[in-house]
């Protein structure tokens, strides 16, 4: 359960600070009040998404990219403002004047999916990519690894096109991921890592691997394996060549050979 605490950044330092002092004390007073019912909710959401991953409840579609949402148009008070002669970032700092006005405002207040893609029985990894298993179970993520062959019908992302932003954000160029989903018949070798959506962090593993979305490959962790990255370092210069398909694939159902679980139950 994941809670966002912002505060108006035309407040003063101190001002927010405080608010979200104030704010975060509220929300531990009412999870400790209630706390009972929040562990009821959690423990009902983690059954219902590991049998969405099993394939036990109809796996749903779930959203790779959003859009803003509004729930309807409403009259909101707002403060009239005045610039100070303070500038952030070139534009003058906003004070209030004590005085308000109603204006009627779309409230966005949620995302809307703006593409989805159906949730897999989960994702295989190539067994050369230990640093990703790792990173997936510090997430508290269980990690199988196949002790012999699989052959099954996966999907595979076949890569039209991969775009990193000019803009630098937060020490990494993000990449946009293009591309179109086959079916193939294929062999998973002995040693490939399969992590299952069957499990109560179903829905972080599709977040995590699901290529096109807000994930592992969107902050550069797969930057070398495709072959390429942003800047001079890219994996070009190590000998490695673009790669036509995105090396994660979507699997259809779970292995039905024996695995090896990597470090334990999470």
């Amino acid at each position: 359960m994941a809670i966002l605490a912002e505060a108006y950044s035309h407040a003063d330092f101190a001002t927010r600070v405080k608010v979200t002092h104030d704010f975060v004390l509220e929300i531990l007073a009412y999870a400790a009040a209630h706390a009972d019912a929040i562990a009821a909710v959690e423990r009902e959401a983690d059954r219902r998404t590991t049998l969405e991953g099993s394939g036990a409840l109809p796996r749903p579609d779930l959203a790779v990219d959003y859009q803003p949402a509004a729930r309807d148009t409403e009259p909101v008070v707002l403060e009239v403002m005045r610039p100070t002669g303070d500038t952030v970032r070139g534009r003058a700092r906003l004070e209030g004047t004590g005085s308000t006005r109603t204006v009627d405002l779309a409230i966005f207040d949620r995302f809307a999916a703006k593409t989805t893609r159906p949730l897999p029985a989960g994702y295989f990894l190539p067994g050369s990519q230990d640093a990703v298993a790792r990173l997936l179970e510090l997430h508290g993520i269980a990690v199988e690894r196949l002790t012999g062959d699989w052959r099954d019908t996966v999907d595979v992302l076949r890569i039209r096109d991969l775009t990193w932003s000019d803009r630098e954000f937060q020490g990494h160029h993000l990449l946009t991921v293009a591309g179109d989903y086959q079916a193939e018949y294929r062999t998973e070798p002995a040693g490939t890592y399969f992590v299952s959506t069957a499990q109560p962090l179903g829905r972080l593993v599709f977040s995590l691997l699901e290529p096109q979305g807000w994930g592992l490959a969107r902050w550069g962790v797969f930057d070398r394996q495709l072959g390429s990255e942003f800047g001079t370092l890219s994996g070009l210069e190590y000998g490695s060549s673009a790669l036509s398909e995105f090396p994660v694939q979507r699997a259809r159902r779970a292995p039905g050979v024996a695995m090896r679980m990597e470090s334990g139950e999470p």
